[in-house]
């Protein structure tokens, strides 16, 4: 993987990636609600949780004049 300090942050590009986990119930259909914050997700500024904040049901699209941009999740744009 990239270099990164034992907490966060990573060197190569400069950014930082945490993850919280809010609520946690146990039992046959454990349920657990995370969501993570990316430095490097400005795209995400306007985000629900707050800004660059996402869970794994976290979408974004940006209408351009060449199309749309998507931003997932994961913290990617296609």
């Amino acid at each position: 993987g990239c270099p990164s300090t034992c907490r966060s942050i990573s060197f190569a590009r400069g950014s930082e990636t945490l993850t919280h986990t809010d609520f946690s119930l146990p039992g046959c259909f454990a349920l657990q609600w995370s969501r993570t914050y990316r430095s490097s997700l400005a795209a995400l500024d306007r985000g629900v949780f707050g800004a660059r904040w996402i869970t794994p049901f976290s979408t974004c699209l940006d209408v351009l004049k060449q199309g749309v941009l998507y931003h997932a999740a994961d913290g990617r744009s296609h």
